[in-house]
């Protein structure tokens, strides 16, 4: 202590270690402050706390800043969606224009344009909020908060003036594996297809010298049929949109096609919930999931979607096609009258075996009957034929002949549900069911259900002043699975296997060489073998 002062000593006392970052000042006083609070009579003791102060001390070792760590991008993009719901959308702020130079000779500026709106989309949409009650009191639907979130989503949808949808609707829920499908049903206006101008999605991969390389197609390998698809009728009549979670950006689902209806009905399969999902199972569906969905949706919506008898008239195009059309002079009829199956009607024709609504005949070629023709002469003048074979020919062509398909009945719209057949393997059970909300008699609000048992999910509600229909389920149909055969073996070749004769011309042989040549060549080799050894 010889030769220092008091304000060296703190000095040197509140010097900061390297190591932990305390100093002998601070720690001495924690002890005191420790020794007096205790007030103990052996406070010699009570120093051996200062080793406890120093171990259970706290130190970070981080730095004096809290480490902000990010939320990941994932799971704060369905949060801002889910908040698009109830905000509306701000305008873009005006672009500052820049200032004129006074040489252009202009005295007076013209007075800065004001950014236009955007034109609002006038559509029509259906009374959720109230057709919800409707399936509360019975006992179906997807419940208050979904409903209120669905109704969001339905003015989000129909207020994008880029559809130019005129009328939308809820069509259901389809219930998946890892993710829901909540699906929209419209019908947009003319000229109006629906779809947005991807800009994010890339075309193809570039390469390491900036060309692109082409993207195989998701249709690539996949089963195709002949028979096209309905266009603005039948099964693509109206437009449907999917999203996994009201809030989301609604994205179109492509129309349907024959053939994958058909294959729909081999297969039995729940939903993944992923849209580029394959479809796995034999026969191979000609697309993935997303047509899958909608293929389920065209069979779901041709079976299930019913109204009372009279609400809608059909009338004939000139092609023959039948349209349907809300009538004018309508009453909905009272409850007692509406428990009545023969009181409803299916709103669409039923899908036939062509995986169409509306019947395709394939036109017919002028060249098959040449071809035809032709065929038959360079039969019968083949020489050596064996009696076998042109029997098993003749057998073959009586057996087609014999199975000439028949003409189907195919039922149109308008029809009856009480007409429909009892489900599959369950004799006496009805594809359609009736009750009603409440068992009071003489109750004057009362809400009539009917349900689907061919379609699990689908019901319809209805008041004496409208009706309303919703499928929430799996989309799954209620039949036994019956797996598809595999593809008859092919015949063996049924002709004698017989040696040829005519060989193939033998290959010209190499040209010689001239000895002389050879001989130069060998020796040359030889001087190359010697230097390569001598290096």
């Amino acid at each position: 202590m010889a030769g220092m002062t008091v304000e060296d000593a703190l000095a040197y006392l509140k010097t900061i270690s390297t190591s932990t970052g305390d100093d002998a000042f601070t720690h001495i006083s924690e002890i005191v402050r420790t020794v007096l609070q205790a007030k103990a009579k052996n406070a010699v003791d009570i120093l051996e706390s200062s080793f406890l102060l120093k171990k259970t001390r706290f130190v970070s070792h981080e730095g004096d800043k809290p480490v902000k760590r990010g939320r990941d991008p994932s799971d704060v993009k369905p949060v801002k969606q889910f908040f698009s719901l109830f905000c509306q959308k701000e305008p873009e702020p005006a672009v500052k224009e820049e200032p004129k130079n006074e040489d252009e000779g202009e005295e007076e500026d013209d007075p800065p344009e004001e950014p236009e709106e955007p034109p609002v989309n006038e559509f029509e949409a259906q009374n959720m909020l109230m057709d919800s009650v409707f399936f509360d009191a019975c006992g179906c639907g997807i419940g208050r908060l979904d409903t209120y979130l669905v109704i969001l989503a339905l003015k989000q949808l129909g207020d994008d003036p880029t559809f130019g949808i005129e009328t939308v609707r809820f069509f259901g829920k389809f219930l998946g594996i890892s993710n829901n499908y909540y699906v929209f049903e419209s019908t947009l206006k003319e000229g109006a297809n629906g779809d947005v101008e991807e800009e994010d999605v890339e075309e193809g991969e570039e390469g390491q010298e900036g060309e692109e390389k082409p993207k195989k197609s998701k249709n690539w390998g996949r089963p195709v049929d002949g028979i096209p698809l309905e266009e603005g009728v039948g099964t693509n009549a109206m437009v449907y949109w999917y999203c996994h979670r009201p809030g989301d950006a609604c994205q179109k689902l492509p129309p349907v096609t024959p053939l994958q209806v058909k294959t729909a009905r081999q297969l039995k399969k729940y939903l993944t919930g992923d849209p580029e999902a394959e479809v796995s199972g034999y026969p191979p569906f000609p697309g993935i999931e997303l047509n899958y969905l909608r293929a389920q949706i065209a069979r779901i919506a041709h079976a299930t979607q019913i109204a009372p008898a009279g609400f809608y008239s059909a009338s004939e195009d000139d092609g023959g096609e039948q349209t349907v059309t809300p009538a004018e002079d309508f009453t909905m009829p009272p409850t007692e009258q509406l428990v009545a199956l023969e009181e409803w009607v299916h709103k669409n024709a039923m899908i036939s075996k062509q995986g169409r609504s509306t019947k395709y005949e394939e036109p017919e070629s002028e060249g098959e009957d040449q071809l035809e023709a032709d065929g038959e002469e360079a039969v019968e003048g083949e020489e050596g034929e064996d009696d076998e074979e042109a029997q098993d020919e003749e057998e073959e062509e009586e057996a087609e002949q014999e199975e000439v398909p028949q003409e189907e009945e195919q039922p149109g719209p308008l029809r009856p549900i009480s007409e429909d057949k009892d489900l599959l393997g369950m004799e006496g059970v009805k594809a359609w069911s009736i009750c009603k909300s409440s068992s009071i008699k003489g109750l004057k609000h009362q809400v009539v259900c009917l349900r689907s048992h061919l379609w699990p999910g689908a019901y319809c509600v209805a008041t004496p002043t409208s009706f309303s229909n919703v499928y929430v389920g799996y989309g799954v149909k209620n039949e036994p699975f019956k797996p598809s055969m595999p593809p008859p073996v092919q015949k063996e070749y049924r002709k004698q296997m017989v040696e040829a004769t005519d060989l193939p011309p033998k290959p010209d042989p190499p040209p010689p060489q001239d000895e002389e040549e050879g001989v130069g060549d060998e020796a040359g080799d030889g001087e190359e073998d010697d230097d390569e050894e001598e290096y």
